[in-house]
């Protein structure tokens, strides 16, 4: 009795870890938007309901787990697949111990100020519509109503003195189906332009109908005279089925297309080549033959804006010293002691979100400000400001397993929330 529950409670860990892994991949393919769907739905289905199917088999045909009779009498289709579950259970299990215990922090990483808002504080009623998403706003754990605002020092090892302090507001996947009012992105804007950033950039996901687009200019219009706030788009953005539209109304609000382009901006007087990365979705590549190379010395920062990060392999390729991206929302439902489960990535949760640093770039994944599906476990949305670092005479942070300092400013006055970041010594 005891051996057949185990079994089968190794097998319902392998179709989960299965099912996760092919929604991975399903939701990291470019392909048409109804194959992208029926695939989706599909996986999500068979996810929730084949467990179900094999207790109603096994309700009519009950299993004794004698091998001798049990598993001929399986359909054989069902057999090979239960087999594949209980080897895929102890695999996942394995895996999710080994990267637990070889995560590390990155060596650039040199600490975090971070805030949570209450979104239910600040509006009357909560800025979400339909009753049954209002319901699920109140599901316990659900951090979908609350963003956190956050603040990270970064040490980026190629970055010109001249640029040290530079500042970046990051956020990313907005959304706009028309579900969640128009109000909380004009509020998660506005903290956008209060972090008083040098550098503004949006990595795609910003409009799911084409509806919401007359939405963009007021949503935006904190940002209309900052002048260097960019975007991108990704691959909801192709629900609103205009993107020409979408681009144009986007840059009438002030925000600067980066999709498939890259620029040489100035910046106290030193050059940044920043640019902006759509695949797989949206082409074309961006095209860097005519870019000023990359060089330790004297070479200008080169940060890269994408929208997934599976893009992190060819921006390192292409020695960009900072990639920003999105599309995974964190996960979205990260399990206690095991963390995100699915992650729209080739990669699967390896970049679900946060810091990563493999040279010479460090990557940044935003969880996102909002969501098609009103659920966020373990993963609140969250608005972002880099605070870049440059090497100084001396400096030598190189254990990449050190503790960075958490500085958490919820009880602090707005005004002051990113003025009392503490950085380790580098003098």
């Amino acid at each position: 009795m005891y051996l057949e529950l185990l079994l089968l409670a190794i097998a319902l860990v392998g179709h989960l870890a299965i099912s996760a892994t092919l929604l991975s991949q399903t939701l990291a393919t470019a392909m048409p938007l109804w194959a992208n769907k029926i695939l989706e739905r599909g996986v999500q289905c068979w996810m929730a309901l084949a467990p179900f199917a094999v207790i109603a088999w096994g309700t009519r045909h009950p299993l004794y787990w004698d091998a001798s009779a049990d598993w001929q009498r399986l359909p054989p289709v069902l057999a090979i697949y239960l087999l594949g579950c209980l080897v895929a259970g102890p695999l996942f299990a394995i895996v999710t111990i080994w990267r637990k215990l070889t995560s590390s922090v990155p060596s650039v990483w040199r600490s975090t100020s971070q805030c949570t808002v209450d979104i239910r504080s600040e509006f009357p009623t909560p800025p979400v519509r339909g009753a049954v998403r209002r319901a699920l706003t109140y599901l316990p754990g659900n951090g979908v109503l609350s963003i956190d605002r956050n603040e990270k020092v970064l040490e980026v090892p190629r970055l010109d003195r001249r640029l040290h302090g530079l500042t970046i507001a990051h956020f990313s996947d907005l959304h706009l189906e028309g579900t969640v009012d128009k109000a909380y992105f004009r509020y998660a804007v506005e903290i956008i332009q209060e972090m008083q950033a040098d550098l503004v950039a949006l990595t795609g996901d910003i409009v799911d109908r084409a509806e919401q687009i007359d939405w963009l200019p007021e949503i935006f219009a904190p940002l209309r005279t900052h002048g260097r706030a960019y975007f991108i788009l990704g691959n909801h953005d192709l629900k609103a089925r205009d993107l020409a539209k979408v681009r144009r109304v986007l840059t009438e609000a002030g925000l600067q297309d980066l999709g498939g382009l890259w620029k040489e901006i100035q910046i106290r007087g030193q050059s940044v080549v920043i640019a902006g990365d759509e695949l797989p979705w949206i082409p074309p590549a961006v095209d860097l033959s005519k870019c000023p190379p990359a060089s330790s010395r004297g070479g200008p920062l080169r940060i890269l804006v994408a929208h997934t990060p599976d893009r992190y392999r060819w921006a390192r390729s292409q020695e960009f010293d900072l990639m920003l991206a999105g599309h995974t929302h964190g996960g979205q439902v990260c399990l206690p002691g095991i963390g995100p489960v699915v992650s729209p990535c080739r990669q699967g949760v390896r970049y679900a979100a946060g810091l990563f640093y493999e040279p010479p770039t460090i990557l940044h994944v935003s969880r996102g400000l909002s969501e098609t599906f009103p659920v966020r476990l373990g993963c609140p949305p969250e608005l972002t400001r880099l605070v870049l670092h440059a090497r100084l005479c001396g400096a030598d942070h190189s254990e990449a397993g050190a503790q960075v300092p958490v500085h958490n400013c919820a009880d602090r006055d707005d005004s002051e929330a990113f003025s009392a970041v503490t950085v380790p010594d580098e003098q």
